[in-house]
């Protein structure tokens, strides 16, 4: 309870809030998740540009298929064409490879443009107080600088 008092009028551990518009982020790491009996990966991103937090990562969640082993940091899953993960990987390599194949790990190195929405609404469509208002990833718009890794080795 105590990380979760009010300081400054915001919460100390509440998740980051920074205005919508495009940044530049980095790939930190992934993990595997069951959200309300759904498969999700959850790929987590530092924020390049100046944001005003302290700590400035940003994290976009995710549907797959299905998780392969227990959920877990840098867990692997199966993707289908369809997906929004499979689409990102696509428009950011430019190349178009087996669902099977994708792996987060060739985005490590790469400085990505990304676009940032704020969640104001909660899984039930309810409007959150402003207080509660967080960021996420929206999408994955380009690669700007570095290169992304051939990777062999599939998640």
């Amino acid at each position: 309870m105590a990380n979760d008092a009010p300081y400054d009028g915001k919460l100390v551990s509440a998740p980051p809030l920074i205005h919508e518009r495009q940044v530049l982020v980095s790939y930190l790491s992934h993990e595997t998740a069951i959200i309300y009996n759904s498969p999700r990966v959850f790929v987590h991103f530092r924020v390049h540009e100046p944001t005003g937090l302290s700590e400035p990562f940003l994290y976009r969640p995710y549907r797959v298929h299905s998780l392969i082993g227990k959920p877990r940091k840098r867990g692997r899953y199966r993707l289908r064409h369809s997906h929004l993960l499979y689409r990102h990987f696509v428009s950011l390599t430019g190349a178009a490879t087996r669902p099977d194949r994708v792996s987060l790990k060739s985005l490590e190195g790469a400085m990505i443009r990304a676009s940032v929405r704020t969640v104001t609404i909660d899984w039930r469509q309810r409007s959150l107080p402003e207080a509660l208002y967080y960021s996420v990833i929206d999408e994955l718009l380009a690669v700007e600088a570095g290169a992304l890794e051939a990777s062999r080795h599939p998640h």
